[in-house]
Parts: structure tokens; sequence; C-alpha cells
């Protein structure tokens, strides 16, 4: 089962946590910008989704993606490690791609992430060099009406 964050929040404090904890892990947050300044920015728009999968009664993975007409483009997606190379993330991507007819989504990744990204049917469109000095990656999925998957 799949939920927004705001129904998270109803599940109690500890799935709170284990959310806020899964995105810390997720998303290059800094001092500036805290996790609950990242959930009130996807929060108050209405084309940003912050989204859970459950495992039973357990919260399994999170993403958070924007909706752009028939483009989709994921920031994150974290999966528990309990719960990890079980589908999970495979899962929260198929999630996105059904969303309001998306024809195609877009990440941004860094080289440990990719191997992931391409397994489940994205593209390397672009290689690049973060600020870091950082080797990243644009990748991009279509839908199966696009072409591959």
């Amino acid at each position: 089962m799949f939920i927004s964050y705001n129904k998270v929040s109803t599940l109690g404090p500890k799935k709170v946590e284990l959310f806020k904890r899964l995105l810390q892990s997720s998303f290059d947050i800094n001092e500036v910008r805290s996790v609950d300044q990242v959930i009130e920015d996807f929060s108050s728009h209405d084309e940003y989704h912050l989204i859970a999968k459950l495992a039973g009664n357990s919260l399994a993975g999170i993403a958070g993606f924007r909706l752009d007409g028939t483009d989709a483009i994921i920031y994150f997606i974290a999966v528990a490690k309990k719960y990890a190379r079980n589908g999970y993330g495979r899962q929260l991507v198929n999630h996105i791609s059904t969303q309001n007819s998306v024809q195609r989504i877009y990440l941004e990744c860094d080289v440990e992430s990719a191997p992931f990204f391409e397994k489940v049917g994205f593209k390397v469109i672009e290689q690049f060099t973060d600020q870091n000095g950082g080797k990243r990656f644009r990748l991009e999925r279509k839908s199966p009406k696009q072409g591959f998957y």
C-alpha cells in the first residue's frame, strides 16, 4: 500500500520518525535546510508529492517527486535497510510512473545509485561532475507506451 506523508503522520510518532530518518538518509540535507523544512516544502505545493510504501504495518520506503505535466522528477527514494533488495524501490518507481499519466520520469543520482535505476528501466542521458568533483548522472525512464521500461 502507498500512502501520502499526511497519512503517515496519522499513523503515530514512530512512523513519522522513521519517515524523517529515511528522508535524512536519502536527501542531501544540510544545516540550512532541515528535514522538517523539506517536508514543508513538498507539502505546500500541489505538484510535489511525498509518498510512503507500507509493508504490513511497517514503513518500507519513501519517495519524493514532482509532477510536471506528463513528466515526473524524482528527488529521492529511500528504502529501510530491513526491506532493502526486496523490490520496494522498484515498487516506488512504478507507483510514480502510474500517477497522472506520467510518460517520462527524470532523476539525478550518484555513481552508487545508478545501477539500481538502470535495473528498473532508466537510461543515462547525461554524465557530469558536480561542484564537489563527484561523478553524477541524469537518467530518464519512459512509460511502456513511449518505448523502454
